[in-house]
């Protein structure tokens, strides 16, 4: 629809542009291509700028992200026509009302909303647009409104003085098109068309079926929207984003603990977000420490328990017996830095690892280097002497003969300690052969036992047999010897009479 408005430009320029129509009269869409196409070239009599602003390059630092800044920024009309719907299309994190209409050579207010979203530091480019209204003249068009038995389509439109409508009857029963400038029926699938001359609103209906629609018709030669990219004005904004800062508190629940070397040793820190903002990634960094969880956020008013392993990283035995301050650091993105200290005490515990007497070695080999090429500074030399060795200082409490004896002591730690882990090997690798020959005979013991269970078992069956057939010749000398009393009495009573 073309903008219409109540000021009358200072200076109209108009255009005249043949349409190429086809078959049904209806103008191309090569033809509107085109048009278009000759308007952005030809249209305006524009310089370079024609849209001006008091600010193009805008700097803002530290903007919260989700707070909205409003920049105000000032737009001015520099041609002689009108300019309408102004806009700004590309810029990140930014918006602008759309100012409705500056009249040629004039200035309006307007503001630039920013919004950061995320964490940013970068330059952000857009483009402030708008459509300057022309008049142009054209040849007539022809339009199409569909009649179904639904619907009327389009059932508005706006078409200009000269202009014709193609009434096309695509249902399955006749419709009518009647308004005070035509009357007609139109039967299935025929078309009527009708040129308007006048200007004026005109609504149209069908008498069956009360439906319809409106018909604007306006100025031939009235404003036209245009826009040629080659007079938007560029804009940017350097933006570097920041979260909402917030306040963090915390303490530990056990500040001083005693750990043995090689063990550990756990405490529990309580933090709480006592800010009205997000604390975002939340860290907690402690030398020798492991944390339950780390990179977390804490909203407002939140508190949190964190359990935190402590494991003395120990080289020698020196370093044992002493008590170690170690600072517990806690950062945020958005919030203060807090330090807490928490006290490790160490107790005496001898350790003699390999490592430990490579490094004893090593460090006695430099020294003694050093003492041989000078040996004013240390050879004979009273105790407490300083020695620098590669710009650092080494506490002597030794003479160089001291040296000697010292690293010959190390160097024999170091042998009984090769010694010791050989003896040891020898005791693992017999106990692996006694281990393997105790295995051997545990096999042979349980098959032996097995054999063993099967004698006995046969044996138990035999006993059983040999039992059976004792009772059975005891039960069968009973019943023989109680027969034969039985006849001997028999015999005698017989004898007797």
């Amino acid at each position: 629809m073309p903008i219409l408005t109540k000021y009358p430009p200072p200076q109209k320029i108009k255009y005249k542009v043949d349409i190429k129509k086809d078959e049904k009269g209806r103008a191309s869409k090569n033809t509107s291509l085109f048009l278009f196409v000759l308007v952005l070239l030809f249209v305006l009599p524009i310089t370079s700028e024609a849209i001006l602003l008091d600010q193009q390059n805008i700097l803002i630092d530290n903007a919260i992200i989700g707070s909205e800044i409003i920049l105000p920024i000032n737009i001015t009309n520099n041609q002689n026509v009108e300019l309408v719907n102004v806009s700004l299309e590309g810029l990140q994190f930014t918006t602008m009302n759309q100012v409705s209409l500056i009249l040629p050579n004039q200035s309006i207010n307007t503001y630039l909303k920013v919004k950061p979203t995320s964490l940013v530091s970068s330059t952000f480019y857009g483009k402030v647009y708008g459509f300057f209204l022309l008049d142009i003249l054209r040849d007539s068009k022809s339009f199409e409104i569909n009649l179904t038995d639904l619907s009327y389509t389009p059932g508005e439109i706006w078409i200009k003085e000269g202009d014709s409508i193609v009434f096309y009857n695509r249902g399955t029963v006749a419709h009518s098109v009647i308004s005070s400038n035509f009357n007609s029926v139109i039967p299935v699938n025929n078309t009527y068309t009708y040129t308007f001359n006048t200007i004026k609103d005109m609504e149209y209906f069908d008498l069956n079926t009360a439906m319809g629609g409106i018909i604007h018709v306006i100025n031939k030669s009235s404003l036209e929207r245009v826009r040629n990219p080659s007079y938007d004005t560029d804009i940017s904004i350097t933006l570097t984003s920041k979260l909402a800062d917030t306040n963090l508190s915390a303490r530990t629940y056990d500040p001083s603990l005693t750990i043995e070397a090689y063990k550990t040793g756990e405490s529990v820190v309580e933090i709480v977000n006592i800010g009205n903002k997000t604390a975002e990634d939340i860290f907690f960094e402690m030398q020798w420490t492991s944390f339950q969880e780390n990179h977390f956020s804490l909203v407002p008013n939140e508190r949190k328990l964190i359990k935190f392993i402590i494991s003395p990283q120990l080289q020698s035995t020196p370093e044992t017996n002493r008590s170690y301050n170690l600072s517990l650091t806690i950062t945020s993105k958005n919030a203060n830095q807090i330090r807490l200290n928490v006290l490790v005490s160490i107790p005496h515990k001898e350790i003699l690892q390999n490592e430990t007497s490579n490094y004893y070695l090593g460090l006695l080999n430099q020294i003694l280097e050093f003492c041989k090429q000078f040996p004013v500074a240390c050879a004979e030399g009273p105790n407490g002497t300083q020695v620098i060795y590669k710009e650092k200082n080494y506490s002597i409490d030794l003479t160089y003969s001291d040296f000697i004896k010292l690293q010959q002591d190390v160097r024999s730690v170091a042998a009984s300690q090769e010694r010791t882990e050989n003896k040891l090997q020898e005791g693992t690798d017999i106990l692996l052969v006694q281990l393997q020959d105790l295995t051997k005979k545990y096999s042979n013991l349980n098959t032996s036992l097995s054999v063993f269970y099967e004698e006995k078992q046969s044996e138990k069956k035999w006993n059983i047999f040999k039992w059976v057939i004792l009772v059975v010749v005891l039960f069968v000398l009973l019943i023989t010897t109680s027969i034969g009393f039985l006849l001997y009495r028999k015999n005698k009573s017989l004898l007797g009479q």
